[in-house]
């Protein structure tokens, strides 16, 4: 009996030495996010994820780091030599959540022309600052960790940016 108490004991220690702040594993998203960092992501459409997907995307969320090589829609004339990787995370996100409420409102997954926000009320792009993009990253970020023991199909047709002055540019299928 005193070895399991050791036992136990040592391993108690062990999982509390060995506890880290919760990341998120998900290897394809990793790959991903890996690819567009190196500017190798040569692929012409956004990748196939799913929901479930979203918690490990949503861990990229405030990168700033400036990517040039990541999906460009191929109907869109609009060109952007550069976007942060944040930006293009949640655009991938947006994506996901366009796709699962009615895949004709996306072209190849693409939930816009382009990984920009757009003011709400006027038909022009915004400047992509740093503090839009807190302001489109907190609004993804709440979207799911509010909604998180729903379903999915639940809070999908919620736009996280409905509370914001923002919306993707260039929705397709925009009215």
């Amino acid at each position: 009996m005193k070895y399991f108490k050791l036992f136990f004991s040592i391993a108690l220690i062990l999982g509390l030495l060995s506890c880290e702040k919760h990341k998120i594993k998900n290897d394809e998203v990793e790959n991903y996010v890996r690819l567009l960092k190196m500017g190798k992501y040569n692929e012409f459409e956004l990748p196939d994820f799913t929901y479930k997907d979203i918690p490990a995307l949503l861990e990229y969320r405030n990168d700033r780091q400036r990517i040039t090589n990541y999906p460009v829609n191929p109907v869109s004339s609009y060109h952007m030599n550069e976007c942060s990787l944040g930006m293009c995370i949640l655009w991938t996100i947006e994506s996901i959540r366009i796709t699962s409420v009615e895949h004709r409102k996306s072209i190849d997954r693409y939930p816009s022309f382009a990984p920009i926000v757009m003011d709400v009320n006027e038909p022009h792009w915004v400047e992509q600052t740093n503090e839009v993009h807190k302001i489109v990253a907190d609004a993804y970020h709440k979207w799911w960790t509010e909604n998180t023991y729903k379903r999915f199909d639940e809070f999908k047709t919620i736009c996280p940016l409905d509370k914001t002055d923002y919306r993707w540019n260039l929705v397709p299928n925009d009215k």
